[in-house]
């Protein structure tokens, strides 16, 4: 019904009459997929908008197969939509698109979100790679012209499901990656935010296309989009530096995994060969001090992304050799922002107190930045920017390089930690106490770094938050609010007994402190008590932020 619709049979040719049921609907329909951004008619295709919103609704719920007919006929349809002479049902084409490719709705889904689970959810399954790749260099090529933004952004939310069901199905991709890289630079070089934004969210959903994962190098397409992704983070708008920040970590996540999988295998004797220069390639240090910078930005959106991306980005810096990049850095970035020989580049809204203390800050080691950054980060509501900065801390903590880094930097660990027990145990947010119990939690707890001062003080404040948590709590204004937040409270229960019991069984009864010591004491009954659920907070996926 929706392709007949499409092509314009049994369509009404006139508005539908003013008042009369259905007509506002089909007004609405149309007015979401102009965007504003023109002015088609009233009673343009109102039919088929409806049949385009209904289907997209029912893409969410299908089964985990469609039967071949069925196949062909969503082909049919998309291919009558995507270069439609409406840009409504151009912008409903690649709605459909989007969805199609997204994880469907499960009435149950597994606890432990497992990948494969995930993997039975998506919809990409049944659909020619052939005739994936076809249309994605058939949606590029016809890009250019696109007049609508909204068709615009549209495309860049197709793009990353449709170009990774081709990958899926072994269909190389290397004709499509510099369409690919053109179509982003004139995205993220468009007037429009929002559509700037999408640019940076899609290359950064396609981080797989711009690597070659069997030589463990990036694409020349891949050095690119890394750079553009850098550039933007200077932009004017706030949600278009949050999307590109993000994107860059999501490079980092990538670059770190293929890693672990070559360290993993045998080809090269578990050394990772090849997959090193794949960490070493991009300019993780360049995209950390620009991050840092936005960390002081005035949008709270902005700097929750900055501290998640922090975390993500430090996993692969190698701190061993962090000054002599870090002058290099700094040199970049002096250019780039105008305080060297290049031409001067405004500071983007909100950052104008930051960029006046650049050569202040260029001159100390960036890992002591870093430190800084993040211990005024967990104590700056709200609390998403919070959480994000405890959470960047335990990250941090799992770099090896970092750890012996602090070796002789011993006052920087103290700010850390003192940060995280603080976090712990002085915020009435559940969720910023999990991510500060989850860091402490996951932190190597041997080596010289560690003292029996700093072992009581994660002890101490573990145990005042256990206690604290077992007193009356104040209860949400909404039924289903205050659901969640029990949740939250089970989970945070769980992961302090587990905290708890992991750094007194790290010394022994006999190295701990007074203060350590008594603090267990209080809560001794609690420790010998079942924990209230099984399974900490990562298991339940309750602090995905």
């Amino acid at each position: 019904a929706g392709l007949a619709a499409a092509r314009g049979r049994s369509i009404p040719q006139t508005p539908p009459a003013a008042g009369r049921k259905g007509a506002g609907r089909g007004n609405r329909a149309s007015g979401r997929g102009a965007g504003g951004t023109s002015k088609e008619s009233d009673g343009e295709l109102p039919v088929a908008l409806d049949f385009m919103a209904m289907l997209g609704r029912a893409l969410h719920h299908r089964p985990a197969s469609l039967a071949p007919s069925s196949l062909k006929l969503f082909q049919e349809l998309i291919e009558s939509l995507v270069d439609h002479s409406s840009q409504s049902l151009r912008t409903r084409g690649q709605k459909l698109l989007e969805d199609f490719f997204v994880p469907r709705s499960s009435s149950a889904p597994k606890t432990d979100g497992s990948v494969g689970e995930v993997q039975q959810l998506r919809g990409g399954s049944g659909l020619p790679g052939e005739w994936c790749e076809a249309l994605a260099h058939r949606i590029l090529a016809a890009m250019p012209g696109e007049t609508s933004a909204m068709v615009r952004i549209g495309i860049f939310c197709a793009l990353p499901g449709l170009v990774g069901a081709a990958m899926e199905r072994d269909v190389k991709v290397e004709t499509l990656r510099p369409h690919l890289v053109a179509a982003v630079r004139a995205g993220v070089e468009d007037s429009g935010a929002a559509v700037r934004t999408a640019a940076l969210q899609c290359a950064g959903a396609m981080v797989d296309v711009w690597l070659e994962p069997k030589e463990l190098l990036p694409s020349r397409e891949g050095s690119a989009v890394f750079k553009l992704l850098l550039s933007l983070f200077s932009d004017g708008a706030g949600d278009v530096r949050s999307a590109a920040v993000t994107a860059a970590a999501g490079f980092a996540t990538a670059c770190s995994a293929l890693a672990a999988v070559a360290q993993g295998s045998e080809n090269d004797g578990g050394t990772g060969g090849a997959a090193y220069s794949l960490l070493e390639y991009f300019p993780w240090w360049h995209a950390v001090q620009a991050a840092l910078v936005l960390c002081d930005d005035k949008s709270d959106k902005v700097r929750a992304s900055a501290f998640r991306s922090i975390g993500v980005l430090c996993h692969v810096l190698d701190f061993s050799v962090g000054d002599d990049q870090a002058a290099l850095a700094s040199n970049d970035s002096a250019e780039r922002r105008g305080t060297g020989k290049a031409a001067v580049m405004q500071p983007p809204p909100g950052l104008e107190d930051a960029a006046s203390e650049i050569v202040h800050t260029a001159t100390r080691s960036v890992a002591v930045q870093i430190c800084e950054t993040l211990a005024r980060g967990v104590q700056s509501p709200p609390a998403k920017c919070q959480w994000n900065a405890g959470r960047a801390i335990g990250q941090m903590y799992q770099n090896s390089s970092f750890v012996a880094h602090l070796g002789s930097h011993q006052a920087q660990h103290r700010v850390l930690l003192n940060s995280l027990c603080s976090m712990l145990s002085g915020t009435t947010n559940v969720k910023v106490s999990i991510q500060a119990a989850q860091a402490l939690l996951h932190m190597p707890g041997s080596g010289p770094l560690w003292t029996k001062a700093d072992i009581d003080g994660i002890i101490a404040a573990a145990c005042a938050t256990l206690d604290a948590l077992q007193q009356p709590q104040a209860v949400a204004s909404k039924p289903a609010e205050e659901k969640q937040l029990v949740a939250y409270r089970k989970a945070l229960d769980t992961d302090l007994r587990l905290l708890v019991r992991h750094w007194a069984s790290s010394i022994g009864a006999e190295g701990l402190g007074v203060a350590a010591r008594s603090a267990l004491e209080a809560v001794s009954g609690l420790l010998d008590e079942p924990p209230i659920v099984s399974g900490d907070s990562q298991r339940y996926n309750l602090v995905a932020e």
